[in-house]
Order: structure tokens, then sequence, then C-alpha cells
């Protein structure tokens, strides 16, 4: 029964890990109607630094000690904490996240904002597949924006598949188990993924559950 109790509760923290997306899902579009229809903003999306930092979009909170030459700030979805459209830090963190970016690793910072960085388990795309990051000028049913952190094999989250929240706020499964987004992942945390690599992973998770 070992094996089946162990997949029954994999399958509950599936659960809540697509409750979390789908909350950071209500918040980026309540982000947008406060900000001119734009998402949260990613200083990794920046043209000069983009095609060498997509593995650093699961970045909550910078700090000077990453060494970007920008003031220590919310980024990416962490803007979502940084201005009260989510108040809860654990929704940032799946609980089936095995890795080094857990909720009890960052929680002094998350206490005391500004004496280090954060970082969360979820990968945030923070535009389409054109570049756009203006909601409304987004696909809904077409657009993912979120999934399972893939700055490294180690840190997607669910090993299988992901959940993928879509721009439309829906939530779905999509099914990893030939390993099409987890084999193209780095072993090792931090690794420089291609941005290319990156494109046709979002680009798989654009068309769906499978």
């Amino acid at each position: 029964m070992l094996p089946s109790l162990t997949h029954v509760r994999e399958i509950a923290r599936r659960v809540v890990c697509a409750s979390n997306e789908r909350q950071i899902g209500l918040a980026i579009n309540m982000f947008a109607d406060g900000h001119g229809g734009r998402i949260p903003a990613s200083v990794f999306l920046d043209p000069a630094r983009a095609r060498s930092t997509q593995h650093e979009m699961i970045t909550l909170y910078l700090h000077s000690n990453m060494g970007y030459a920008v003031l220590p700030d919310w980024d990416g979805l962490g803007h979502l904490a940084g201005q009260d459209y989510l108040t809860t830090p654990g929704v940032f963190y799946c609980p089936s996240h095995t890795s080094e970016h857990t909720l009890h690793r960052y929680a002094s910072a998350w206490q005391n904002v500004g004496t280090g960085i954060i970082k969360g388990n979820y990968h945030y795309r923070g535009q389409d597949a054109f570049g756009r990051k203006i909601l409304s000028d987004i696909h809904p049913g077409s657009t993912a924006l979120v999934a399972d952190a893939m700055s490294s094999r180690s840190d997607f989250n669910h090993k299988i598949g992901t959940n993928v929240l879509r721009a439309d706020t829906s939530v779905f499964w999509f099914y990893d188990d030939g390993g099409s987004i987890a084999d193209r992942l780095p072993d090792v945390a931090g690794s420089t993924i291609p941005w290319t690599v990156m494109r046709e992973i979002w680009g798989r998770l654009d068309k769906g559950p499978r």
C-alpha cells in the first residue's frame, strides 16, 4: 500500500500547487487592473540580459549581492507580495518542492524584507510568445504565464509534470512523463538555460494539457 499512499499524497500536493497558481493568476489580473494593463515586470526580461537570465525568473526579491545594477526591490511575481495583492508567502511555494528554494529557507528574508534575496517555486514568464506585457494584448486561453520552477531539474516540483497557469487564470496539468521539459533543464541550480530552450518549453505549455 505504500506506493499507493505516496501517489495519493502527491496528488493532494498537486491540488494545493494548482490552487497556489490560481491565486497567483487572480493577483496578476488585479495587478494589471491597477497598472494600466501591464503584468508584473522583471529585470530579467531586460533585452540586455534576457537571453541569459531566464533561469532567474523564480526570483521574487532582488538584492545587491545578485550583481545586477538595480536597487534591491521586488521582482516578477514578487511585485504581487510587495504591493499586497498576495499577503501569504506560502502561496509562492509548492508543497512538492524538495530542492533548495523552500519557504523555510527564506523565512527570515520574508520577515525582514531587504536583508536578502527571495526565490520561489514558480517560474514566471512575464510576457507572451511575442514579448507582449499588456494583459489585454495577450491571448488569454493559449498563453502560459506561470509553471513549476525550471531553473534546474531539481527545482521541477512534480518531476513528471507541471501545473500551468494561463493568462485567463485557468490552471491545467501538463503531463511530462516523457521528460520533454525536465530533460532540457540543467542539473545544477543557477546554471544558464539557453533562451531558445525556454522559448521551446513555453511554446509546449502554450499548447495546453497533454
